[in-house]
């Protein structure tokens, strides 16, 4: 079986393969994404405090986006709220979901192998 790696998203490759994740998931759940709202999809993954990757294998299979929790102008390090998740329809079931947010719970440094 393989092994799930969650990654942050660093480059402009893994957010080309975010924002296919998304597009994959909105178009298996009836929408179609128009290529003004996938531009925005890149840009909040670019700008998020946290963007992870998930692979299965090789192969991108999901992806999560998190944004921390403001309590009047200070962040609260201890929540946060989860602005997007979405697993590529041909990993949906095998868990990848729940390692995102596995990974999103787990220090920094935990991101990067999770299996």
């Amino acid at each position: 079986m393989p092994r799930t790696v969650i990654t942050p998203i660093t480059d402009a490759a893994q957010r080309t393969a975010a924002a296919e994740i998304w597009a994959a998931a909105r178009h298996a759940g009836g929408r179609t994404p128009s290529p003004s709202r996938r531009v925005r999809i890149e840009e909040q993954l670019v700008s998020s405090d946290v963007a992870l990757l998930a692979t299965y294998g090789d192969k991108p299979a999901g992806m999560v986006v998190a944004e921390p929790y403001l309590e009047d102008g200070t962040i609260d390090p201890t929540c946060g709220h989860i602005s997007m998740i979405f697993v590529d329809p041909g990993y949906w079931g095998s868990g990848i979901g729940g390692a995102l947010i596995r990974a999103l719970q787990a220090p920094p440094a935990g991101r990067s192998g999770r299996g």
